[in-house]
């Protein structure tokens, strides 16, 4: 395991932790999805608790197959523009691989907070699953979207289309744009995850997202037809 790649598997593993401590202070059947309304639409065991976790711990295992990958790219190489274009991408996968980790964590501890039976609990302090992942979820889109334009032309990371991976040129637009509507779509989601409650902040969320991800994906197709070779 690499030393800068530790936060991430510091993470990982502490959702097992704390997810192994939570089930004892939650009722053996918990709401485990919830409808369009915002209610519950599905009970399982409290176990199904570990789902997230377990996600977390695919998602680490990949993204150190794929650094792997990528640093034996970069010493394998005898080009230096090469070398540095593939260490910068494995800066920018750290830090969105933490990103995305550290989202799945909150949004763990929030659905285990969720399903606690003390529900006057959650009156008092007026905590909200769907307003809380909505936050969580804006903050993530603000820094993966702030460093979606410094990646290189790779087939891992950042606005992958048939035409953004045209040559730098294409790549480059085409992360800028993305990267610049992914963060609008995360301030505005932050905004939401305090202004909205319930599962709509949730929803617009998700719209907001995928209005956010088709226009990039349009948007690469023009700059295609502008720097194509």
């Amino acid at each position: 395991m690499m030393k800068n790649n530790r936060l991430i598997w510091i993470i990982t593993v502490s959702s097992f932790i704390t997810t192994a401590v939570g089930i004892n202070f939650l009722p053996d059947t918990v709401p485990v999805h919830f409808g369009i309304d915002g209610n519950p639409d599905r009970f399982g065991s409290k176990y199904e608790m570990f789902m997230i976790p377990l996600v977390m711990l695919l998602l680490a295992s990949s993204f150190q197959f794929f650094i792997y990958k990528l640093n034996n790219k970069a010493d394998n190489t005898d080009s230096e523009k090469t070398t540095q274009e593939t260490k910068t991408n494995i800066k920018v996968s750290r830090i969105t691989a933490l990103m995305v980790q550290i989202t799945l964590f909150f949004t763990n501890l929030s659905m285990m907070f969720n399903a606690f039976e003390d529900n006057y609990i959650k009156k008092d302090i007026g905590f909200d699953m769907f307003s809380m992942l909505t936050l969580i979820m804006g903050i993530m889109f603000i820094v993966v979207g702030n460093v979606m334009p410094k990646t290189k032309l790779n087939g891992g990371i950042g606005l992958r289309t048939m035409w953004s991976m045209e040559n730098d040129k294409t790549w480059l637009a085409s992360n800028r744009f993305g990267g610049k509507a992914m963060v609008i779509s995360g301030i505005i989601s932050v905004i939401l995850g305090f202004a909205v409650r319930g599962i709509a902040s949730t929803i617009i969320m998700t719209v907001l997202l995928l209005i956010a991800t088709t226009v990039s994906v349009i948007y690469s197709y023009h700059a295609y037809n502008k720097y194509k070779e």
